[in-house]
């Protein structure tokens, strides 16, 4: 079985597998975690309660001595991210055509999703986009056009002008 092509039959029929077992298995799956939480719950690790204070300590001295930098490379980052998305879906306004992209902004087409990404928003919603290939469930407007559509369920520039 080639188990580096993820989308293999074979691979799937056992990811298949695996999912029915765990959904069948509840009990047996509780038993084996309060067993292996037993075994290694006086474990010494980096993530345990009792070296809480060290870990933190060392995140401070982290953004002491990195803080500035890291900032720097994460607004890049964001900005990156930002502009590819916003160049993925057309680099204007789907309402009103607005092209400056300092004015553009990313629009969930159906208001926010209530399952599924708990973050979808900023960043995470970016990588997101990026990653699944701007999928139509998001729009670019303005941030005119997405405030109206937020506060009044839709967009000035979508209503009939009175005569």
């Amino acid at each position: 079985m080639n188990w580096k092509n993820l989308s293999h039959p074979q691979h799937q029929d056992y990811l298949a597998s695996r999912r029915l077992w765990y959904a069948n298995n509840l009990k047996e799956r509780q038993a084996y975690y309060k067993m292996w939480y037993a075994k290694n719950a006086n474990k010494d690790s980096d993530r345990s309660r009792k070296n809480r204070p060290q870990r933190n300590a060392r995140r401070r001295r982290f953004r002491v001595t990195n803080g500035g930098e890291q900032r720097l490379m994460d607004k890049q980052r964001y900005k990156e991210a930002r502009n590819k998305v916003i160049q993925g879906y057309g680099s204007k306004c789907a309402c009103c055509g607005e092209t400056l992209w300092e004015f553009l902004t990313v629009d969930h087409v159906n208001g926010k999703p209530t399952g599924g990404h708990k973050r979808d928003y900023g960043l995470t919603l970016y990588l997101r986009l990026i990653r699944e290939n701007f999928p139509p469930d998001c729009q670019c407007l303005c941030w005119n056009c997405n405030c109206s559509k937020g506060f009044y369920g839709e967009c000035p520039h979508k209503r009939p002008k009175a005569n």
